[in-house]
């Protein structure tokens, strides 16, 4: 088993040891050594370049491969060659030969197959190289094996919008103490958003500060004690920050950041002037850089090197940006020109030709099928991957310093006339959000585009409500410092009760007015439906009685009818009555003449005469009879006739009740249904109640995210001068162990070697001895592993506090 301590130093940000210190880390590493070396005699034979590996190699390869041929620019016929790589790059990964092209080629796993034209060398000669290869590549006996190499960077598999798959990353660990504190404002020309979480970042003296940008509250503070950033970008999926700048003349660097806990991962480029311009591909692989040397170079983040350079412009490289997808990289410079290329390799795609002066800005859309450019002439111009100008518009008035695309297509702006502006993607003014009180020279958006950001030459950096078009605050480019954040961490706590208090009551009284309006909705509602009822049943009682009339009119009609025929029957009965009385009276005076006449009549002729009499009698009395009949059903039919009379006038004044009462009704009816019309509105309060709540929520957090905060900075206070101290004592404690068991362990070894000669008779003291060895071994292998842990934490330390060291230098200077 291997054990080696391993401790690198980042000669720009670590902090001098200690002479005690230095000494115990010095002694550490000896020691490791030590163990290192018995460990792999143990192990038995190497495999090694010189042993093993080039007689291989001389047999099947050498013919194209050495280094008077060098095909395809590879050599591998010494190990220096071999490490150099091709003209394709690296050939072989320590620790790795399923990574290594070299043995993918010689397994033909990848092509060209090698030999060309061959069959596979022997396996067990493919064992070897195997070997070899996840062996460290050692080139002897006597060498050190290479560590793979792993990039300090956090690899990121890009998806379509490159959104992380967890929340997205916001400061938690970052140290809050500022390098500088100086009394007045730079320009803030270098802003930053998380494209998926509320965070600014903002570019200041030898620093970088991360702001929460909804709660304005400082989150971290990331020392560049390089120089002053010229450039700041989150990566695409927010977890790291790039800031990239240096001294003029002098220095260029760029540095990516981890969000989360604030720790410099890795530093990269070795500039002679500043950074200008920078970005990092979307899978966190490569990093592009580019400045006043007119020079665009591509780095690997895993180990620094050079991938490519781009030579083609003429002026500083002002701008440059890695599409979303990692496709292309779009660079510009200073003389107006602007060009396309393939990220991975630096060929040319496209020139954009059209700037009349600098170009200040590069952005591309969100879907990689637009990239932007500003220039100082004024205008914009959006540019298709294959070079085409799609758009061409003017901006700001005197020079277009800034332009980026918003997640949803939009163009943010900013320019020499103290504007930021919002377009769309055909170039139309969707809005001028807000002047500056100097040139504005950078703007970005955050939450959602509902806030912007921008920062002007004067040094405000403004926070606005993109809907409102109103301020919302402002961040400080020179943050205070720790005691005075934690001031003012205290007073914003106390701010914040008050406004968590009054946010409680204003919910609590809009739930009350809530209840009381949803009372009201219901007795109107409860009105509405007792009125319809009422409506209902009058109606009903209005058709019954509006019927009842109906039969009672048709009664009274039937009943005059029969009391009029009455009427005419007796009317009728009686002219009947006085003719045959008139009849019986000449009858009975024609018998009285003929009776006093002399005139000889016979007996049949009184007898004809008594006949009609005696018929006309009973006619008469016939007709007497009737018309008494008559008379009887004539008053029978007016007393028929008055009763169906009494009965309709009820019927009618039953009716004109009905009526009446209905129309109630209906009137009743109608105020409830248009009372019900304007019903409280319950949705705004309701709304209305759930944004208190929200707000009373949020409060809460913002409450205990500021008591973390602030129990956060006061750890931070106390915290930073006693772990140095605590961490160099255990690292020199664990030394010490260490060095009590290399001492165990060498005289372990000198008794065995002193028993080999006794092993006949001293096999028993021999096996405990190797038994007491192994036991010693293992300990030490622990307390090697523990003490690498140590040495760990004691170098994150010792980074803290030679930035301390440089700061507190700086303040000097900057105080001198």
């Amino acid at each position: 088993m291997k054990s080696k301590l391993i401790i690198s130093i980042d000669s720009a940000s670590q902090r001098f040891f200690s002479s005690q210190g230095f000494l115990a880390y010095l002694y550490a590493l000896c020691v490791s050594a030590v163990f290192a070396t018995s460990a792999d005699a143990a192990e038995g034979e190497k495999i090694t370049f010189v042993d093993h590996v080039q007689p291989i190699f001389r047999e099947h390869c050498y013919v194209c491969h050495d280094t008077d041929g060098k095909s395809g620019g590879l050599a591998i016929d010494s190990m220096s060659a071999i490490m150099a790589g091709g003209a394709g790059g690296d050939v072989v990964e320590p620790g790795s030969a399923d990574g290594s092209r070299l043995f993918n080629v010689i397994v033909h796993t990848e092509s060209p197959a090698m030999p060309p034209d061959s069959d596979k060398i022997p396996a067990a000669q493919i064992e070897i190289i195997r070997k070899w290869i996840d062996g460290g590549l050692l080139e002897t006996s006597s060498s050190v094996a290479k560590l793979p190499k792993k990039s300090a960077v956090g690899e990121f598999t890009p998806t379509e919008n490159n959104r992380p798959a967890g929340e997205p990353a916001m400061p938690v660990d970052a140290w809050c103490e500022p390098v500088l504190t100086p009394d007045r404002a730079g320009a803030a020309q270098t802003l930053a958003a998380s494209p998926w979480a509320p965070l600014v970042a903002i570019g200041g003296q030898r620093q970088v500060s991360l702001y929460h940008a909804q709660s304005q509250q400082l989150l971290g503070i990331l020392p560049f004690l390089e120089g002053v950033p010229q450039v700041i970008r989150f990566s695409r999926n927010g977890d790291l920050l790039l800031v990239a700048g240096g001294r003029g003349g002098a220095l260029g660097k760029v540095a990516l950041f981890d969000v989360k806990s604030g720790r410099r991962l890795t530093t990269l480029g070795d500039e002679v002037d500043v950074v200008l311009a920078a970005d990092v591909l979307a899978d966190h692989s490569l990093v592009a850089l580019g400045g006043p040397r007119r020079k665009v170079r591509v780095l690997r983040t895993a180990d620094g090197e050079t991938l490519y350079e781009i030579a083609k412009h003429t002026d500083w490289v002002t701008s440059l940006e890695f599409s979303p997808d990692g496709k292309w990289l779009a660079t510009a410079d200073r003389g107006g020109n602007a060009y396309l290329w393939e990220a991975a390799t630096g060929r040319p795609v496209a020139s954009l030709s059209g700037h009349k002066d600098a170009i200040t800005s590069v952005s591309w859309r969100a879907d990689s099928k637009l990239v932007a450019t500003a220039s100082d002439d004024t205008l914009v111009k959006l540019w298709s991957p294959d070079g085409r100008e799609v758009k061409s518009f003017n901006a700001h008035g005197g020079g277009t310093l800034s332009v980026v695309f918003t997640p949803s297509g939009k163009l943010l702006t900013a320019g020499r006339d103290r504007r930021a502006k919002l377009f769309d993607s055909n170039g139309k003014e969707l809005a001028s959000l807000t002047e500056m009180p100097d040139i504005a020279l950078s703007a970005v958006a955050t939450t959602g585009e509902k806030l912007i950001a921008v920062g002007d030459f004067s040094g405000e950096v403004r926070l606005v409500n993109v809907e409102q078009k109103q301020p919302a605050g402002t961040l400080a480019v020179n943050p205070p410092s720790l005691a005075e954040q934690i001031a003012q961490q205290t007073a914003r706590q106390a701010e914040l009760d008050k406004q968590l208090a009054a946010a409680k009551l204003d919910s609590q009284a809009v739930e009350q007015r809530l209840a009381a309006e949803r009372q009201k909705l219901a007795a109107m509602q409860a009105e509405l439906t007792a009125s319809q009822t009422a409506k209902a049943t009058a109606d009903a009682e209005a058709k019954a009685s509006t019927d009842a009339l109906a039969v009672a009119q048709n009664i009274r009609a039937k009943a005059e009818a029969a009391m009029n025929d009455s009427r005419a029957s007796v009317d009728g009965l009686r002219t009947k009555l006085a003719d045959l009385q008139k009849q019986l009276a000449a009858l009975g005076a024609s018998v009285a003449i003929d009776g006093n006449s002399e005139s000889q009549s016979d007996g049949k002729a009184k007898e004809e005469t008594a006949k009609q009499e005696a018929e006309l009698q009973q006619q008469v009395d016939t007709t007497t009879t009737a018309l008494e009949q008559a008379r009887a059903a004539a008053a029978k039919a007016q007393a028929s006739f008055r009763e169906s009379r009494d009965a309709v006038q009820s019927a009618s004044d039953s009716a004109n009740r009905s009526r009446k009462a209905t129309g109630e009704m209906k009137a009743r009816a109608k105020a409830a249904e248009q009372a019900m019309k304007n019903p409280p509105d319950l949705t705004a309060l309701e709304k209305g109640l759930a944004e208190s709540r929200d707000k009373v929520k949020q409060l809460e957090q913002n409450v205990a995210d500021s008591a973390n905060h602030a129990g956060k900075l006061q750890a931070q206070q106390s915290a930073f001068a006693a772990e140095p101290q605590q961490l160099v004592a255990e690292f020199a404690e664990r030394s010490a162990k260490v060095e009590q068991l290399a001492a165990a362990m060498k005289g372990a070894e000198a008794a065995q070697a002193a028993t080999q000669t006794k092993v006949d008779a001293l096999q028993k003291q021999l096996d405990e001895l190797q038994a007491s060895l192994a036991d010693v071994r293992k300990q030490k292998m622990q307390s090697t592993e523990e003490l690498a842990d140590v040495a760990s934490k004691l170098e994150a330390t010792k980074t803290r506090l030679k930035e301390r060291e440089e700061i507190d230098a700086l303040r000097l200077r900057v105080g001198d």
